[in-house]
């Protein structure tokens, strides 16, 4: 990297940035990796290479994830997908949704996550991806059945409360 810098090369030094944050991510040093992929993706900002660019804040993303910060997950995931669709491209669009989806499920939003897998499936179809589809459809039931339990497990505590209200007045009566 430093002889990249040394020749001015900033396209290459970028590029081993974000090789480099995906390896630091992958021995669990998820600090640096960070600082990795924030400074490759401003860089290829500045050089105005979109696509690098949205690689880099996915590969941001998907450490932020791993370290449990879904909030900024989300949003290099959310800027990710901007640039895909300024771009048009498709395959890393719906890749991207993908990863999105799983954070905001992470997260309990449960809508948002569903339309994002629903958007990265109808994708995948239509680039005639199968394989990646099934995957997109598979995020998409999970997003249901987490959905279906939210949606139980909120009635169960509303009946409960209702019946702990019920039997203080019962109480109050009685005394």
């Amino acid at each position: 990297m430093a002889i990249f810098r040394q020749l001015g090369d900033r396209r290459s030094e970028a590029q081993t940035l974000t090789h480099l944050g995906f390896a630091l991510q992958e021995v669990g040093r998820f600090d640096e990796a960070i600082d990795a992929h924030t400074q490759a993706a401003d860089i290829f900002r500045g050089l105005g290479d979109r696509r690098s660019e949205g690689m880099a804040l996915t590969g941001l993303g998907i450490t932020h994830r791993e370290m449990g910060r879904f909030g900024e997950a989300i949003d290099a995931y959310t800027q990710a997908v901007a640039i895909c669709r300024e771009l048009g491209d498709r395959h890393l669009e719906a890749q991207t949704l993908t990863n999105l989806g799983v954070v905001q499920r992470r997260v309990r939003r449960f809508d948002e996550a569903t339309d994002a897998h629903t958007q990265a499936a109808t994708i995948f179809r239509e680039l005639g991806d199968h394989r990646l589809e099934s995957i997109a459809q598979n995020h998409l039931l999970k997003d249901r059945r987490w959905w279906r339990w939210r949606t139980w497990h909120d009635r169960v505590r509303r009946h409960r409360a209702f019946h702990i209200t019920d039997l203080r007045d019962l109480s109050d009566t009685l005394r």
